[in-house]
C-alpha cells in the first residue's frame, strides 16, 4: 500500500515516541494525532511540500481530499515505524544507509531551496551559458539507404549507402546553385515527419538533435548546406535559417533553477571531497583509473 511507497522513496519517517514533539500553539493547532504522536499544520504543510514529485502526483495535486488521504496514509505508517521500532528493525546497518540516504537527499533540497540566485549573480551565469539557450531555426533533407529506420515508400527504390550518399551530393548541389529547399525536400526528401513542411525542423535547442546532426546545427553559418551527414535514418542535407539566443527575463525562470542546481551539484561535490572517503582496495580493489594498461579493454 502507500505507506510502502513513502519509505521506498525517501520520505522522512516522523518521531513516534513520547515527547517527540515540542508544545503546540493554538496559532499552529495538531492536525493529526497517531498514539502519542501530534503533527502540528505547520509540521504536516512542511511534509507535503517535501514529498517527491512521484508521490504528489499519486495523491492526486494539492486539494482536501488528496491532504486527507495522505494523512491517512501517513498515520499508517507511523502505525508501522513505530512497530518497527519495538522490533529492533531500526538497528541494522540496513537502516542506518535509509536514514543516511534520507538525510543525503534532504541536505541536497535544503541547498537548493536556500541559494537562489541575486540578479547579477544570474546574469553573469547567463552570460556564460548563453550558447544552452541559443535557438536555431533549420530544415532537412533526408535521402534514406538500405538498413535505414526510415520505411521505404511504396514503389521506391531501396539505394545502397553510395547510391544514397551521391543522391545527397547531387541534391546539395542543386541547392547550392539556387534551387528552393522547400520545394525540393518535399520532392526528393524521406523524411516522414518534415517532409510536408518544406522540411521545416522549427526551433532547435542545443542537444536537441542527435550528436552527429547538432555539431552541424550549432557551427553551420545561415543560410549555408551542409555537406551529406550520416545517421541511422540515412544521409542529411541541413541549411540553417537563422539563430536567436533569448533574453534572460524570457528564460528566467528555467535559468534560475539550473542555476541552483549547478551550485547543488557542487555543493554536494566539495563535501564528498572535504570528507576524503578510504575504501580498503584489498575488498575493493583499485580504481578504475589506476589499472594497468594491459587490463584496460582496447576497444578493437
Amino acid at each position: 500500500m502507500f505507506g510502502g511507497a513513502l519509505w521506498a522513496q525517501g520520505t522522512a519517517a516522523p518521531p513516534t515516541k513520547p515527547g517527540a514533539y515540542p508544545a503546540l500553539s493554538s496559532a499552529d493547532p495538531v492536525v493529526l494525532t497517531v498514539g502519542t504522536a501530534k503533527i502540528a499544520k505547520s509540521e504536516f504543510e512542511t511534509l507535503l511540500q517535501n514529498l517527491p514529485d512521484a508521490i504528489r502526483g499519486q495523491l492526486g495535486g494539492d486539494t482536501a481530499e488528496a491532504r486527507r488521504r495522505f494523512a491517512e496514509q501517513f498515520a499508517d505508517v507511523i502505525v508501522y515505524a513505530k512497530e518497527a521500532r519495538r522490533l529492533k528493525l531500526d538497528s541494522g546497518l540496513a537502516y542506518q544507509f535509509q536514514e543516511e540516504s534520507l538525510l543525503a537527499g534532504l541536505l541536497y533540497k535544503h541547498i537548493l531551496d536556500t541559494n537562489k540566485p541575486t540578479d547579477a549573480a544570474l546574469k553573469t551565469w547567463f552570460e556564460a551559458h548563453k550558447g544552452d539557450y541559443e535557438q536555431t531555426r533549420a530544415r532537412q533533407i533526408v535521402i534514406r539507404c538500405q538498413g535505414s529506420l526510415v520505411p521505404v515508400k511504396p514503389g521506391q527504390q531501396d539505394l545502397s549507402e553510395e547510391a544514397a550518399l551521391a543522391k545527397a551530393q547531387s541534391l546539395r548541389e542543386r541547392l547550392v546553385k539556387g534551387e528552393d529547399f522547400a520545394a525540393l525536400a518535399k520532392a526528393e526528401s524521406d523524411d516522414p515527419a518534415t517532409i510536408a513542411k518544406g522540411g521545416d525542423l522549427g526551433a532547435i535547442s542545443h542537444g536537441q538533435l542527435m550528436p552527429e546532426l547538432d555539431r552541424v546545427v550549432s557551427t553551420l553559418p545561415a543560410g549555408a548546406v551542409s555537406q551529406p551527414i550520416r545517421s541511422q535514418f540515412g544521409w542529411h542535407l541541413i541549411q540553417v535559417r537563422d539563430r536567436r539566443t533569448p533574453d534572460l527575463s524570457d528564460v528566467k525562470a528555467e535559468a534560475e533553477k539550473r542555476y541552483q542546481t549547478e551550485n547543488a551539484q557542487n555543493a554536494m561535490q566539495a563535501f564528498r571531497k572535504s570528507a576524503k572517503p578510504v575504501l580498503n582496495e584489498g575488498y575493493f580493489g583499485p580504481p578504475p583509473s589506476t589499472q594497468s594498461p594491459q587490463a584496460a579493454p582496447t576497444g578493437r
